[in-house]
């Protein structure tokens, strides 16, 4: 399989399972703003941020050290 889409794969899954995470926590008692928004965009960019983290981990244990074949 080619190491691009499965990256693709994993960092899209990745991505969803860390936005389901985080949105159990409850931003507002954290952050000092009202304003939905600003809280969305936090948690999305957690999430971006989160999912990259944890693709470059799963390729680093398995594709990248050749157990991927």
């Amino acid at each position: 399989m080619n190491v691009s889409i499965l990256q693709m794969a994993a960092f899209f899954l990745f991505f969803g399972v860390s936005f389901y995470a985080f949105s159990c926590v409850k931003f507002e008692k954290f952050c000092k703003t009202n304003n939905v928004q600003q809280i969305y965009i936090l948690l999305f960019i957690l999430s971006l941020v989160s999912a990259y983290l944890c693709t470059q981990a799963f390729l680093m244990l398995t594709v990248y050290n050749g157990l991927g074949r």
